[in-house]
C-alpha cells in the first residue's frame, strides 16, 4: 500500500509541475516552452500504462523507445525548421525527452505498484486452490450434467449454501486482521471460506462462488442430506479454526425437496436464512434464547 501512496504522489507532483513548465521556463528566461505534441505524449503514455495490458507488461525500457521515439518523430515531421541538438534548441530537446521519458518511469511504477496489490488482494481472496472454485457462468453445464445424472438414475443430490456471518466480521475478526485495510477484511474473510471449502469438498463435489451475494455454492452428487450437513459441519470446523469465523450454511435435497437445480438453490437459500439453525448470521454476540 505505501508503494501505490507514494507512486501516486510523485505522479500527481510530477503532473502539476509538467502542466506548469512553460511559465516554469519563461520566469527563468527561456523563451521557448514546450512543443504541445509533448503534453499530449505525456497523457497517452498515461493512459497507454493504465489501459493497455501489452504495455503493461513490456519493461520500462520498451516505453521509453516508443514513446521517445515517437517524440522525436513528431519533432522532425511538426517542427522541420528546428534542429534537435544544436545551440539553443538542445536545452529545449533535452527537458522535452526528461519530461516524457518521467512520465513513462511514473506511469510504469504506478502500475506496477497497483498490480502488485491487485495481485496480494486476488491470492488474499481466492488462495491456492481458487483453480477448484467456479463462476456460476461457468459451472453451468456441470450443474446441468449432475441433475440428469441424477434423475436418470434416480440418485440423490444435495445443494449447499454458504457465507461468512456478517456480524462475525466486527466482533471476531478485527484483532486478527489488523494489518488488512476494512476495505478488504469481508474478502480476506471469503479467501478463508473459498479455502476451507476446497479442501473438506470431495473431488465430485462442485464448487460455484456467487460475487453477488458473497456465497457459495456446493452441488453435492450422490449425497444425502446428512451427509450434507457432515460435510457443513466440517467446513464450519475449519473456519472457525483459521479465523474464528461463525459460518452459515443451508441445505435442500433432490428429489425430496425440490427437482430442478433453481428450486433447489432457492430452498436451501431459505433454509440458510433461518434464524434457529444460522443464530449468528443476525446476532452479534451471544444469540437470543
Amino acid at each position: 500500500m505505501y508503494g501505490v501512496r507514494k507512486s501516486l504522489a510523485l505522479l500527481a507532483f510530477y503532473l502539476l509541475v509538467v502542466f506548469n513548465l512553460d511559465r516554469l521556463l519563461v520566469w527563468q528566461g527561456s523563451g521557448r516552452p514546450l512543443h504541445f505534441f509533448v503534453y499530449l505524449l505525456v497523457v497517452l503514455a498515461l493512459a497507454a500504462y493504465l489501459f493497455v495490458p501489452d504495455f503493461q507488461n513490456k519493461t520500462v525500457y520498451w516505453g521509453w523507445a516508443i514513446w521517445i521515439g515517437g517524440y522525436v518523430a513528431l519533432r522532425m515531421t511538426l517542427d522541420r525548421g528546428t534542429p534537435l541538438f544544436v545551440g539553443e534548441f538542445l536545452f529545449q530537446t533535452i527537458t522535452e525527452i526528461a519530461v516524457i521519458a518521467l512520465a513513462v518511469l511514473l506511469s510504469y511504477e504506478t502500475v506496477h505498484h497497483l498490480a502488485v496489490m491487485e495481485d496480494l488482494v486476488e491470492k488474499i481472496t481466492f488462495g491456492v486452490n481458487s483453480s477448484r472454485v467456479l463462476e456460476m457462468s461457468e459451472a453451468e453445464d456441470e450443474i446441468k450434467t449432475e441433475m440428469i445424472r441424477s434423475r436418470r438414475h434416480e440418485r440423490p443430490l444435495s445443494v449447499m449454501v454458504v457465507e461468512p456471518a456478517p456480524n462475525a466480521l466486527d466482533t471476531n475478526l478485527q484483532r486478527a486482521v489488523q494489518e488488512v485495510q476494512r476495505a478488504i477484511t469481508r474478502q480476506y474473510v471469503l479467501g478463508s471460506l473459498a479455502r476451507a471449502i476446497s479442501e473438506e469438498a470431495r473431488r465430485t463435489d462442485l464448487v460455484v462462488r456467487r460475487d453477488d451475494a458473497g456465497r457459495f455454492i456446493i452441488l453435492c452428487p450422490e449425497t444425502t442430506l446428512d451427509g450434507t450437513i457432515v460435510l457443513a459441519d466440517r467446513i464450519r470446523a475449519s473456519v472457525a479454526e483459521r479465523l474464528g469465523v461463525p459460518v452459515a450454511f443451508g441445505v435442500a435435497t433432490f428429489p425430496d425437496e425440490a427437482l430442478s437445480f433453481d428450486e433447489l438453490l432457492r430452498k436451501a437459500e431459505n433454509d440458510l436464512m433461518n434464524p434457529v439453525k444460522n443464530p449468528a448470521l443476525f446476532y452479534a454476540g451471544e444469540p437470543p434464547r
